[in-house]
């Protein structure tokens, strides 16, 4: 699924509620970034491409989906990371660029 300004705050408390909270804190600071450096309305806003998609993955199906969605199969990530939290749970973060200051951030959660 899609974060985006109008389910950014039920994706938020999702990952709270089943204890990702360093996976929550990443896609926090990622959003943040977003408004900060690409804000709604400017000349490279997120409104018009810029910035990063952000996607909340839960299975292997939709992650194949957003792969083929935005062209990412067979395509390097830029940046991995994984997350491994406190209550055992294993995440994932893993960013594409696709040039034009425009990115596709992958949230991965067990």
């Amino acid at each position: 699924m899609e974060i985006t300004n109008k389910n950014k705050e039920q994706v938020l408390n999702h990952l709270t509620q089943i204890g990702a909270i360093t996976l929550k804190n990443h896609v926090q600071e990622t959003l943040e970034i977003n408004e900060k450096e690409y804000p709604v309305g400017s000349e490279y806003g997120t409104d018009k491409g810029y910035g990063a998609r952000l996607f909340l993955i839960k299975d292997v199906k939709q992650l194949i989906q957003v792969k083929e969605t935005h062209s990412l199969c067979g395509l390097v990530a830029e940046h991995e990371i994984i997350i491994h939290e406190d209550n055992g749970m294993i995440g994932m973060f893993v960013l594409y660029m696709m040039g034009d200051d425009s990115a596709i951030a992958l949230f991965l959660i067990e």
